[in-house]
C-alpha cells in the first residue's frame, strides 16, 4: 500500500471542511431569521413566591406561596380596622411589590 502525500490528504479533507463551514454558516443564518422567544422577567429572589396579606388568628399576617403558616405576623388586630379592610384581609390581598407591602403596612399600623 502506498502512503498518501500531504497534498492528497488535503484534497480529500477539503470537501469535508467546506461542508462544515457551510453548515455553520447556515445554522447562524437560520438563528438570525428565527423570531426570538419572549423573555420572561425574573423576579428578585425575595419576590419569587407570591405574597399575600391576610388575617391569621385575628392578626395581620404575611403569607408566601401556598403557605398555611404565615411568614410574618404583625401586631395589628384586624378587628380594629374598618369593615372594608377586614373583608379585604379575609379574602387576602396579593402583594405585587415591596412598595405595596410597605404602603399597606404603613396604613394598617398608623
Amino acid at each position: 500500500m502506498r502512503k498518501e502525500t500531504r497534498a492528497e490528504e488535503r484534497r480529500r479533507l477539503m470537501p469535508v471542511l467546506i461542508a462544515c463551514v457551510l453548515l455553520i454558516g447556515i445554522a447562524a443564518w437560520v438563528s438570525v431569521l428565527l423570531p426570538e422567544e419572549p423573555k420572561q422577567e425574573a423576579l428578585p429572589a425575595e419576590r419569587s413566591a407570591q405574597q399575600m396579606l391576610r388575617e391569621w388568628n385575628g392578626q395581620l399576617a404575611l403569607f408566601e406561596g401556598d403557605g398555611t403558616e404565615p411568614a410574618e405576623v404583625y401586631e395589628v388586630t384586624v378587628a380594629a380596622l374598618p369593615e372594608e379592610e377586614q373583608q379585604r384581609l379575609r379574602e387576602g390581598i396579593v402583594i405585587e411589590n415591596e412598595e405595596m407591602l410597605a404602603s399597606l403596612l404603613d396604613n394598617y399600623t398608623s
